[in-house]
Order: structure tokens, then sequence, then C-alpha cells
């Protein structure tokens, strides 16, 4: 047995020094391996996330180790464990304003500040990560109110010094921050002794920072720390479409994971290596194959998505929903990217997953809990979605039915009052059409202590004040000051108005008829899917 897994690792030795150049092929196995108890064989961390795998599951300082074929080099990272997920490395961090950021170039390439304060983790250290596999990107702010926001990037990587640490940047996912990095995709990093920008003159100099500028920025984390509305035009740490060129932000991080959680745990038996080694056997002859017209449910989790490697050279497909996170080690509630797939393509999707209820797996598509995000909203921003997805949101029709048209799926509606009191509402199955039918909407048998408040509105399509597709002779959704599935009207409304209990707004609010009635609007609701 130990013969056959030693076999395997001169094989993945070999595949290093070979120099074997595949985006699939997980560099872990390129650095000195470390040997834990039970004979487990764990590789060198190489980011944060590998570090959440090996235990380290608190925020805080720790060394990993950036690889390429030949070398490993240590590096003291901070590492976000307790949010979104954990397996965040933080590569820019502005808490206090006690460290000075309009540096020079040799110090924004070699890095400056202190972990647990206000930091810069150096391009040269960002290159070696971010070439070591494909990483999203999460920036988290916050102004002097108290106020949070973030944006989520769907992958960020610098290029070489060579190429002056060229950003590359992927789509804008989410977040309510609103888009202030796409401007500065591809373009080369400046600072004021090394200007790399398109304008004429210095970004960097004018605007008091380093950063990636174009002709200048939207974006200026790494400007002076000026404490909330200024006089200084852009020279803050400044995220234009959330405050403003006027208003410096308290607080600002970003932080980068691989875009797939990779699945581990603390220590592996022997009997896993050797099931490890039958995985990537199996690989190696099944690379690159798209097993496309199919309906064998094993292979159909194999079949159009990129393909990733975990420790110890296991291959996972990317998840397509939070059934698939929770089974490749995401057991925990928080948010993570999904990859709902069709034949072609796959789209990565921000979404909430509940994994402690009902045995876990649920990805969430709508969550009330606080009234901060408005609901009364247009066709455009229902079929896209809106919100945060930590947070109060609609995940988008569109992005639900594409996952919805992968498997057969169950839902689960979660209701709470303003006393405290929890109702659920489960349905055995649902499924939902393209926006050719106007995502209408089939649900099966209820069970569940709420009430059957949705099984009426089976068969309808979905409808806002602006694309009404309801029965009624007026417009339901705009009469109720909401969105949804509207019969004439409504049994159900969760997308109603956030009104605190008793109302004497007639079925406005966010409504679930057979629990509280027309003039009550529920504290809490979400809605979440599970594959049958």
């Amino acid at each position: 047995m130990a013969g056959l897994v030693a076999f395997i690792s001169v094989l993945l030795f070999g595949l290093c020094a070979a120099q074997i150049q595949s985006p699939n092929v997980d560099t872990l196995h390129c650095c000195p391996q470390s040997w834990t108890r039970l004979g487990a064989l764990f590789p060198l961390p190489k980011d944060c996330d590998d570090i959440r795998l090996q235990g380290g599951g608190i925020n805080g300082p720790f060394t990993i180790f950036t690889q390429d074929v030949n070398t490993c080099d240590p590096v003291q990272v901070y590492c976000e464990h307790e949010t979104q997920g954990g397996g965040w490395t933080v590569i820019q961090s502005r808490k206090y304003g006690n460290v000075n950021f309009y540096r020079t170039w040799e110090e924004y390439k070699f890095g400056f500040g202190t972990l647990r304060g206000d930091f810069w983790l150096g391009l040269e250290n960002i290159y070696k990560i971010t070439h070591q596999g494909r990483y999203e990107l999460w920036v988290e702010m916050e102004d002097f109110m108290g106020e949070r926001r973030e944006a989520f990037y769907t992958f960020f990587r610098v290029s070489s010094e060579e190429r002056n640490y060229t950003m590359s940047l992927g789509r804008y996912i989410g977040g309510n921050a609103g888009d202030a990095m796409s401007l500065h995709r591809g373009q080369p990093f400046s600072t004021f002794d090394r200007d790399n920008d398109a304008w004429t003159g210095n970004c960097a100099e004018q605007y008091s920072g380093a950063w990636w500028y174009r002709t200048c920025h939207h974006a200026n984390l790494n400007g002076l720390y000026l404490k909330g509305r200024n006089n200084q035009y852009g020279k803050g740490i400044i995220w234009v479409q959330w405050r403003g060129f006027n208003y410096s932000l308290r607080f600002a991080q970003m932080k980068i994971r691989p875009i797939f959680l990779r699945n581990g745990s603390k220590q592996a038996t022997m009997a896993t290596n050797m099931m490890v080694a039958v995985l990537l056997l199996f690989a190696l002859f099944n690379l690159g194959t798209c097993h496309q017209n199919t309906t064998t449910p094993y292979w159909r989790t194999w079949e159009c998505c990129p393909r990733v490697w975990g420790p110890l050279g296991a291959m996972f497909p990317l998840p397509r929903d939070c059934e698939d996170v929770r089974d490749t080690g995401g057991g925990v509630n928080g948010v993570y990217t999904i990859y709902p797939c069709s034949v072609n393509e796959c789209r990565p999707t921000r979404v909430y997953c509940e994994q402690q209820q009902d045995g876990g797996g649920w990805t969430v598509f709508q969550r009330r809990i606080d009234g901060g995000i408005k609901f009364y909203r247009d066709w455009e921003e229902y079929r896209e979605g809106f919100g945060i997805a930590g947070g109060e949101h609609w995940l988008g029709l569109e992005n639900l039915y594409n996952i919805m048209k992968q498997e057969r799926y169950t839902l689960r509606i979660e209701l709470m009052n303003w006393a405290g009191t929890h109702a659920y509402a489960f349905y055995d199955v649902v499924s939902m059409g393209p926006e050719s039918t106007n995502y209408t909407l089939t649900v099966g048998r209820y069970h569940g202590d709420a009430g059957d408040a949705f099984s009426t509105h089976s068969g309808m399509q979905f409808s806002t004040y602006d694309h009404d597709n309801d029965r009624w002779t007026g417009n339901c959704a705009r009469d109720y000051t909401g969105a949804w599935w509207y019969t004439s009207c409504h049994n159900s409304n969760l997308n109603g108005q956030y009104l605190r209990g008793r109302t004497t707004q007639y079925a406005k609010g966010i409504v679930w008829q057979q629990f509280m009635g027309y003039n009550y609007s529920l504290k809490e609701a979400s809605m979440m899917i599970k594959k049958i």
C-alpha cells in the first residue's frame, strides 16, 4: 500500500521535473512534502486556503510557501478564515492610517507594514501567489459611519516585474460597493517614481498613491488616509462607485482565494491516499475528456466544467451548487463560488450556502433578514440579481434557472415572525423555465408547519411592476409592491416591502398568508434549493 503511494509521489515529482504546464495541475506537488502522523502526506501550504485545510482555521499571520517548478519561497501572510468561507490571503489592508502608503516602486515590489495592521504584501509576492493557480478577488470596505460594502471579481492575477505587474481581472459578480476595479483591468502598476499609466501626467504623484492607474482611477485603495469627507479630490482611499472622489474610507482590504476551495482535512489516512492514487491514475487518462451526451448521473458531475486539483493530486469538478460545495469540504455556512453548467459553459456565481439546516447542501436564492435592501425593483434587476450573498439578496432569475436546469431540486422556505417564531414550508420538487417563458414556476407536494401559501403560484410566470405577467386585469407587482409568481394576486409575497410586523398596508409586506395573514410582514424569510 505504502509502495503504491510512493510510486504516485514519484510520478508527481516526475511531472514536476518535466515541467508539465497545465492550468489544471496543482503545483502543490512541486515543493518538498512534509509528513504528518498516520503517514498522511501534506504539501507545504502555498496560500491561506491550504492553511485552512491543514488546520489553521483562525484569523492571523501564517507562513506560506510560494511555489514554482524549482523553488519554494517562504512568505509571511495574514489569513482571513472566519468570514466568507475562509481561506482568504490578504494582500492589502488599511485599518488605522498609521502606515505611509505613498512609497517607491522598490517598496511596493517587496511590501511594507505589519500583518496585524496596515500593510501591502508586495507585488512580487502577489505575482508568485497568483501564478500558482486561479484566484478570485474580494474587496471589503467600510466608511467612517460604520457602513460596510464589498466587491467580488471572478479572477485576479498580477504579471511579473518585466510587465510592470500588470493586473488581469475577471468579471464583477457581486457586492454592494459597485464596480470600481474594471477600469483598471489590464493596466501596469505605477508609483510616483515609476510612471506606467496611460495619462500624460503622473497619476501616482497626482493622487498620492500607487495603483494600476489608467488615466487615472476609479479606485485608489493605496491613497492617503484622509478620514472621510475631504476636499483633496481623488487622493484618499477611494472607491468612486460607492463614496465618490471626495471621500476617503476608514477601512479597506483586498483578499484573494483559489476560485475553488480545495477539499481537505486535518489528517488523511493511508486508505484515503490509496483512493487518491486510483483517482490520479484515472485522471491522467481522462484529462480533457468531456462526456457531454450521457444520462448517467456519475458522469454528469464531470461533464462540462474545467477540472481542478485538490491536495494529494485528487481531481474534483468545480461545484455546481451548494451540495457539491458541502461534499467537497465546504461544510460551514457562508458565501462560495459555484459554477452552474450547460454543455458549453460554466458561469461563476456567488451564492450563500446553508450547510447546517436539514442536512446542509442548500443553495439560498432569496434572503430577507433586516430590511437593508430594497426589493421593489424592475425586471432587469430581478433577472440579474441584487444585494450581497452574505446578507439580503435575490440571486437572480437567470442564475436560478441555470442552477435548476442541471438536476431535479427540492425547495425549502424558512420564515420567522417578529416574536421569534419559526416556520417552514417544503416542496418535494421545484423547477423553473427560461426567460422565454418568463421564468414559469412549477412546485410539487407541500409539507411543513407554515401552511401552504405557494402551491397556488405553481404554473405562474414571474412578474415585476414593469413586466406584468399575472392573471389579474391590474398589475399585482405594482399594487402589492413586490415581484413574484403572481396569480391574481397572491397567497405569498416574500419579495414585498419590509414593514416590521403588524401593518395596515394590506398584503404589501413580506407575506405568507397561511402563517401570519395579509396584514403582517415577516422579520425573516429565505428560499433555498437542494438536489433531490
